[in-house]
């Protein structure tokens, strides 16, 4: 039964109640967390650790000696089992030798019988004895019987046939070009036996076993042949071998084969000189055993051979080692299906016991989990404070050198308009130094992710006719073609980004086009209501990227721009490049959206807001600037708290024709910009101290006094992004497009047209 919870949340288990749990899951289930914390690392929890490691041991252990046991048994059975196959076809090859041995000793035997009996007959004038039908009645009838003989001849000592057992009169037949002939009469005192060859007689395969007949004085009178049939010693070790996998032969001395079973069409006349078995037939040995490849029918082979009594011939028994393989591979699959079959139910069951154990374990290790989990969660809650910490602070950094940077920059715009032409140079180079500080400031801002666009205005219709990077970057096998409305506006874009946007883009069509097809860039002007949070037409430039390739479907196309999601294979492709596009787009205050199309290939669109400096609107900007030289002062309250920053930036804006009054904090400009005041424009930094911040005047403003304008300096990407949210325009530190901003402030200044004189021709 199980403990009920309402004891366990007044007080702590004791031994008793721990007898009380049928098993340890019904305590880790209906336990509260604060009693399993007094549990977790005490005797209880020790308890169940051990005991579960011990069961999971005893279980690893029948795991392993399930896996180990039939692997040992079926690798000693194997091994024992090829073994005593060996040894029984090697007893099985020797017995079969000793009875092919005694055969053909037998046989030999009778033929060298056969030889005396006729030599008996003979004397040293023997020509009218050989032509007498009745010497051709005795061949006859010795060779009666004797399935092994196909002949009983008699030659004389040039060669001639003189009788035979074959016909009478004898045929005019003569061997003495034959090596056979040329052996026997070499040594006549012995039973010779030829090789391989086709009786001339019979027309049929056979060997002879010769025996010389002598006259009186010793001279050579002739031979007595005895023609043998291969067929009878082969069908007599069909029967010897029946239907085992033996092949049995009898080789004569210097390796030429008389017979051989089962027979092969093609087998060669005599054994190579190169096997172990003929050396050992050179070495004089009369019996043997040998694992060789046959050179008579090409199979590895365990070959018992033995010599026929006195006779230079040679017995030869063997098994083919693939035989005896094929043999034990399939006797050892039964075995090893018959071992397997109850060893994986016993694996299988042994593993549902491991996955009930570990579940079990599980449940019971869940508060200690817990608690770990929640340890390792403030342990990650503290890293990233202080990554985070560490990256504010490299912003703040990167802020603070900002402001020096406009220090500087305020300075130098200041004394190119107050200074004599000569000091030209110098002031360029102050510029310069600046924007190298502006590329460090860069680096720095990177480290902490919060890296601002550095826009400038561009010309698209001049940009669109270089297309350099594209075309080197798609390879020669995309082609390119552009198509720019003539009347295109600027847009005001960071180039770097801008370009690597439509990087991206382009390397994507490439890739969908195989490298081969046709990419299409497209820039016109438009009005469009873009984005959720716009209720009004804009303006904008818009771009469409086209591909000719097989197109996108429409569930890809939803996921086209999420960060790290790629069609590519493994390896080639990040998730990141139309991720930028998208980043970029929306940094840049436009939107991108991407078309699905299958089969006629995709389409990504840009809509990037139109530039601040048109060519529409060069004619007004000469005018602003006209005004500006000849317009009285506008009257402006600059807000920073830096005081050399404030300074630079006064002394500039001066010496831009304003009347600058500074303020030190958002707490001072509130009260200053009270109704009535005379200011016509405010200049604000965002990061100030006090009880408001630049954001807060900012949104005090656009509620209370929409028509002042207002201008945002700031070096953080993420709050010029909130104040556009606002509808407040935000400039990016380090300023360095002044003449922008003075055109900004003169476009939304009201003056006076009388006040605003012409400049003399």
């Amino acid at each position: 039964m199980l403990l009920p919870v309402a004891a366990c949340q007044d007080r702590p288990l004791n031994w008793l109640e721990w007898g009380a749990f049928s098993h340890p899951c019904e305590l880790a289930t209906n336990m509260p967390l604060r009693h399993l914390s007094l549990i977790t690392g005490g005797p209880a929890e020790a308890i169940a650790r051990s005991h579960f490691s011990r069961t999971r041991g005893v279980f690893l252990l029948a795991l392993l000696l399930t896996g180990l046991a039939p692997a040992v048994f079926l690798t000693l059975y194997g091994w024992q089992d090829w073994n005593d196959r060996l040894v029984a076809a090697q007893d099985a090859t020797q017995r079969s030798t000793f009875i092919a041995e005694e055969h053909a000793q037998k046989i030999l035997d009778i033929d060298t019988a056969l030889a005396e009996r006729v030599l008996d007959g003979l004397d040293d004038d023997s020509a009218p004895v050989l032509a007498d039908l009745a010497f051709y009645d005795r061949l006859e009838r010795l060779v009666h019987g004797y399935g092994q003989v196909d002949a009983l001849s008699v030659f004389s000592a040039d060669g001639r046939l003189t009788a035979t057992s074959l016909r009478y009169p004898t045929p005019p037949v003569n061997i003495a070009d034959r090596a056979d002939f040329r052996d026997a009469k070499a040594r006549p005192t012995e039973l010779y036996i030829s090789g391989p060859l086709t009786g001339r007689v019979t027309g049929k395969p056979t060997f002879n076993v010769m025996k010389g007949h002598l006259r009186s004085d010793g001279r050579f009178e002739g031979l007595v042949s005895i023609a043998m049939s291969p067929t009878y010693f082969e069908n007599f070790y069909r029967s010897v071998v029946d239907a085992n996998p033996i092949t049995i032969g009898m080789i004569r001395g210097d390796g030429a084969v008389l017979a051989w079973y089962p027979f092969k069409v093609n087998r060669p006349g005599r054994i190579s000189t190169t096997t172990a078995f003929f050396a050992l037939l050179r070495s004089g040995r009369e019996a043997g055993l040998v694992t060789m490849k046959s050179s008579v029918d090409g199979e590895e082979k365990i070959l018992a051979f033995r010599k026929v009594g006195n006779y230079n011939a040679y017995v030869t028994a063997g098994i083919a080692v693939g035989v005896i393989r094929s043999a034990w591979l399939a006797r050892f699959a039964v075995v090893a299906i018959v071992t397997a079959v109850p060893c994986l139910a016993l694996v299988i069951i042994i593993l549902f016991s491991l996955r009930r154990l570990n579940q079990e374990a599980r449940l019971w290790l869940r508060a200690e989990e817990e608690t770990s989990r929640r340890a390792a969660i403030e342990a990650i809650a503290k890293e990233n404070q202080r990554i985070e910490a560490v990256g504010n602070m490299v912003a703040l950094v990167a802020h603070d050198f900002n402001n020096l940077l406009m220090a500087i920059l305020g300075f130098a715009h200041a004394a190119s308009r107050q200074a004599p032409q000569q000091r030209k140079e110098s002031m360029d180079g102050i510029l310069n130094a600046v924007q190298r500080g502006q590329n460090l400031t860069r680096r720095l801002l990177s480290v902490s992710k919060k890296q601002p666009l550095r826009p400038e205005s561009i010309s698209l219709v001049e940009w669109s006719r270089q297309m350099g990077l594209l075309r080197s970057a798609v390879g020669e096998g995309v082609v390119i073609e552009t198509v720019a409305q003539d009347d295109l506006w600027d847009v005001r874009v960071d180039v770097s980004e801008f370009e690597l946007a439509l990087l991206n883009i382009a390397i994507n069509g490439r890739d969908a086009m195989n490298g081969r097809g046709r990419l299409t860039v497209a820039f016109s002007n438009c009005r469009a209501q873009v984005g959720d949070h716009d209720s009004v037409l804009s303006e904008y430039v818009r771009i469409d990227i086209a591909d000719s390739g097989p197109g996108i479907d429409s569930a890809t196309a939803k996921r086209a721009f999420e960060p790290f999601f790629s069609t590519k294979p493994p390896g080639q492709g990040t998730g990141l490049g139309l991720s930028q596009v998208r980043s970029f787009c929306e940094l840049s205050g436009g939107h991108c959206s991407i078309a699905p199309a299958i089969p006629t290939g995709t389409v990504v669109t840009l809509f990037i807001p139109r530039g601040t400096t048109s060519r529409a609107d060069e004619a007004a900007s000469s005018a602003v600037r006209n005004a500006t030289e000849n317009s009285e002062s506008v009257r402006m309250l600059l807000v920073e708290d830096d005081e050399m920053v404030a300074e630079a930036q006064a002394a500039m804006f001066a010496a831009f024709g304003y009347d600058v009054t500074r303020s030190p904090n958002a707490d001072d400009a509130y009260v200053r910009l009270q109704p009535p005041h005379q200011f016509q424009v405010v200049i604000s930094d965002v990061q100030m101290p006090g009880s408001m911040t630049g954001i807060e005047l900012a949104e005090y403003l656009h509620d209370a006094q929409p028509d002042l304008p207002l201008m945002m300096l700031t070096g953080f990407v993420d709050q010029a992004e909130r104040l556009r949210k606002l509808g407040v325009t935000a400039f990016l530190k380090p300023l360095t497009e002044v003449a922008a901003l003075d055109e900004w402030i003169r476009r939304r200044v009201k003056i006076p047209e009388g006040n605003v004189s012409v400049p003399q021709g």
